[in-house]
């Protein structure tokens, strides 16, 4: 019996689990990375962990082997060493992971110490100032996450449903908060009706940063994001555009990026990505800095949209926000486009989450997103979001 791996391999543990067959994952570049030397894995019982046979790997093709009788030697491995494996490495602290797990150091480095006699290998170098993998190590990490993502997904699917007690913490910058997250609220709420949400709002590297901590399960923020162990999947993205206070400011005409060295430019604090964003503008056109106010008045200590909006509205200066922010202003009079011969590029929402995705109730949220700012664009007469 062969199945395709990684797609089924929730269903060959599903197999393994009910005594059907053992099964033996054989190499796919995906998960093993391309390795040759790694054990065949006999996943045996799901509850107390999985077996790992002493035969080197020899069988080749992106499949997975079924055999016809159970295994008769091995060695029984509990999924819980690897998750200790998987938050060791990821912390580099003894310490730090008996505070995630709830336990003790002493009890986090006895799994490590037996995870290491168990397989006959050195997992992490003990001269090493921090917790830094072997060679070996590495190779038995890549698969110890995915049985560990694998494991968590099959425990919450035998739950009665989805909405079992979960408890998830998301974050978001302001500019979802303004347009799709009502809609997304209200939708999460009817798809898990047991299930506790807990939001929060920041820049977009405040909240990576609270991420990679494992302070929140998922963020949305301005991408696109390069972040080993962070995966990424984009939400949308939005037209961007130059405003300014049409009383202040000449709107009647077009501007070339030069001149805009003229006017006094409103941004938000360095660290944000809006500041990155707007300083490369520039940058791309040959303007080593960003014009503020007559160089006098540093207008870098914007946190919110809105109290941009109110700069920009008070004729302080011109700001570059996704369009559809202003548009109310726009109709008002309050604010105007400023006609730039340079456009600016669209703005990029993604969402974020630590690999390998330890709760399978990660994936619906995304498709939930998804499908929020899909309505929420649509709806919109004015094609200035998209996906």
């Amino acid at each position: 019996m062969r199945f395709d791996y990684p797609r089924t391999a929730l269903h060959v543990l599903r197999l393994a689990n009910s005594g059907f067959a053992p099964v033996t994952p054989v190499r796919h570049s995906r998960y093993a990375g391309g390795l040759t030397d790694f054990w065949h894995a006999r996943i045996l019982r799901l509850g107390d962990g999985f077996a790992v046979s002493r035969e080197r790997h020899v069988a080749s093709g992106p499949s997975i082997r079924a055999t016809g009788s159970r295994v008769s030697t091995g060695i029984l491995v509990n999924t819980t060493f690897l998750e200790t494996l998987v938050w060791l490495t990821r912390l580099k602290s003894f310490s730090r992971t008996a505070e995630k797990l709830n336990t003790s150091q002493p009890s986090v480095s006895n799994r490590i110490n037996k995870l290491e006699e168990l397989l006959d290998i050195r997992l992490y170098d003990r001269g090493a100032r921090q917790f830094e993998l072997t060679p070996a190590g590495r190779r038995i990490l890549r698969h110890a996450e995915a049985i560990v993502s694998l494991s968590s997904e099959l425990r919450e699917l035998a739950a009665s449903d989805e909405s079992e007690d979960i408890h998830i913490r998301i974050g978001v910058i302001e500019v979802a908060t303004m347009s799709w997250l009502p809609s997304y609220i209200e939708a999460i709420a009817k798809s898990f009706p047991k299930a506790s949400f807990q939001f929060g709002t920041g820049t977009s590297k405040d909240l990576l940063g609270q991420l990679k901590r494992d302070e929140v399960d998922l963020i949305f923020v301005s991408g696109p994001l390069n972040e080993p162990n962070i995966g990424t999947s984009e939400v949308c993205r939005m037209r961007m555009s130059w405003f300014a206070n049409p009383t202040i400011f000449d709107c009647d005409r077009s501007f070339d990026i030069s001149e805009l060295a003229d006017l006094p430019v409103i941004l938000s604090r360095p660290e944000s990505s809006g500041y990155t964003s707007i300083v490369d503008y520039f940058r791309s056109c040959g303007i080593s800095h960003v014009p503020q106010r007559h160089n006098r008045i540093t207008l870098d200590c914007v946190y919110s949209v809105s109290t941009a909006r109110e700069l920009a509205v008070s004729g302080l200066g011109i700001i570059a926000l996704p369009t559809f922010l202003m548009e109310k202003d726009v109709k008002s009079g309050a604010v105007a486009v400023l006609q730039v011969k340079q456009t600016l590029p669209p703005f990029e929402l993604v969402v974020a989450y630590k690999k390998p995705m330890i709760k399978s109730a990660i994936g619906h949220l995304i498709e939930i997103a998804n499908d929020c700012v899909a309505q929420y664009s649509s709806a919109r007469e004015s094609k200035d979001m998209w996906r």
